[in-house]
């Protein structure tokens, strides 16, 4: 073989690598979170006999690095509900937010595609020093939702406001 056929076919086995903008990845997720609770405070206050506040939180993620976001935190009746953020840089979702009460009742809410009911898990290995060959995070964050992870079924359902109701119901008994 001469070297040009052998660079023709080093060519067209490149892989297409595109470069993650984290500064982005990083805004956009931070947006998430406030559209979850800007959702989700309306639900809180009508229930009545409640309280919302924000406590800070600093996460530490080896892509986006150290930022600071705020933890949702409901007090209803005497039940103090959190919901904390984890992070953006998630096998299998955009971010994933826990649900939790005192007593660690906790329920996931995973930020996905709209369209996505099941968790498919897409695995990518690469140095780190290398760009990314893994197109999935240019997807438009808009065209995402947040989703309540059912961990039996391994099953997502839309976060809708009698889904939360539910999740409530589960956490104040």
């Amino acid at each position: 073989m001469d070297i040009n056929k052998l660079r023709s076919i080093i060519q067209e086995k490149k892989p297409n690598i595109t470069e993650i903008d984290w500064g982005t990845q990083l805004t956009q997720w931070k947006k998430q979170i406030d559209n979850l609770y800007n959702m989700i405070k309306p639900w809180i206050v009508d229930i009545g006999n409640t309280k919302i506040c924000l406590q800070k939180k600093t996460i530490h993620e080896e892509m986006l690095g150290t930022y600071n976001v705020e933890i949702l935190v409901a007090t209803i009746n005497q039940s103090e509900i959190k919901f904390d953020p984890v992070g953006s840089v998630i096998v299998g979702a955009w971010g994933r937010v826990d649900v939790m009460n005192s007593l660690y009742i906790k329920r996931t809410l995973l930020l996905v595609p709209k369209q996505t009911s099941g968790i498919e898990i897409k695995v990518t290995i690469a140095n780190k020093d290398e760009p990314s060959t893994d197109n999935s995070k240019s997807a438009n964050i808009d065209k995402m939702a947040w989703k309540v992870l059912e961990e039996t079924k391994l099953e997502l359902i839309t976060l809708t406001k009698e889904l939360f109701y539910d999740i409530i119901a589960e956490m104040v008994q």
